[in-house]
């Protein structure tokens, strides 16, 4: 084999070698540029132990894909917390969804921005939002705590309307009582559901079902004059 033979397969199996590593490696490379959390792979300074994460993407701007995030994070939630809901039963379907939106407004209050980046190739922003579960736990304690105050006012007064005779006064108080108290399971398994700990949450004193049972046996006694 000539010296110019010898040249030219030399140069075609270089040219098929640095086509191959083009073909093979590179994409590889440009694919790991992107953060681990982009890839779904978590944050190293922000766990899911401690953390509830939402993450967003836009091809718009970093304010749009922060709200991507934020959405993602209350989704995060959210479905946790449908969960139980379905097996939750209410007179007032309404309350469920109004109470998860009351939970979304607080959540976003309490949500930062601790990451981004930007992809050049897909022409795309994304965003890394948290929040502190150990946040959402208090805040979640505190208007439990709001709503069992609200409830023992409530029922107190329905009680004394009742034993002063005043009984129409003392339906209204219950049928109030027994709608606001249906407010108080979902913040409680949404506590359980972010808290992540064994030690669950229970509520001593089942106020929907102590208010059902005071409006049904007025009714009794008005049906049984009548």
């Amino acid at each position: 084999m000539n010296i110019y033979l010898q040249k030219k397969i030399n140069y075609f199996n270089m040219k098929y070698l640095i086509t191959f590593i083009l073909l093979f490696f590179v994409p590889v490379a440009e694919a790991t540029t992107a953060p681990d959390w982009v890839l779904g792979k978590g944050h190293p300074k922000y766990n899911t132990v401690e953390y509830v994460i939402g993450i967003g993407h836009s091809d718009k701007s970093t304010v749009t894909a922060s709200e991507s995030a934020r959405a993602d994070l209350i989704k995060n939630i959210r479905v946790k917390v449908s969960s139980v809901l379905k097996d939750y039963t209410s007179t007032d379907k309404s309350f469920t969804e109004s109470s998860i939106v009351s939970e979304s407004e607080f959540l976003l209050e309490g949500s930062q921005v601790k990451d981004g980046w930007y992809d050049e190739k897909k022409d795309t922003f994304y965003s890394f939002v948290v929040i502190k579960r150990s946040y959402v736990a208090d805040t979640l304690m505190e208007m439990i705590g709001v709503l069992v105050s609200k409830n023992d006012l409530t029922l107190r007064q329905a009680d004394t309307f009742f034993n002063d005779g005043n009984v129409l006064k003392a339906l209204i108080y219950y049928y109030d009582g027994y709608v606001e108290s249906s407010k108080i399971t979902p913040y409680i398994q949404t506590y359980n559901s972010v808290l992540l700990s064994s030690n669950k949450m229970a509520l001593g004193k089942d106020y929907s079902l102590l208010f059902k049972e005071k409006i049904q046996n007025i009714w009794i006694t008005l049906l049984l004059i009548q």
